[in-house]
């Protein structure tokens, strides 16, 4: 697959919305009152942002920031 300098961009654009959303979603869970996850604990924080950590590598992976290459 050729990538393009557009493609890094977009990669990058999308993996950094999809942790400032994810992220986010899960410190305003724990914090607003009302939502389920009101009260959690640090380890379900610590988890979510874990996994919104996860999935924007992954979606940025196209942009070569997990490349091995020297």
């Amino acid at each position: 697959m050729d990538v393009t300098l557009t493609t890094v961009f977009v990669s990058e654009l999308l993996g950094t919305a999809l942790l400032l959303l994810m992220g986010l979603g899960v410190a305003m869970n724990l914090q607003l009152v009302g939502t389920y996850g009101r009260g959690g604990t640090a380890l379900m924080g610590a988890l979510g942002w874990g996994l919104a950590v996860f999935s924007a590598i992954y979606v940025a992976s196209v942009s070569g920031a997990t490349s091995t290459r020297p």
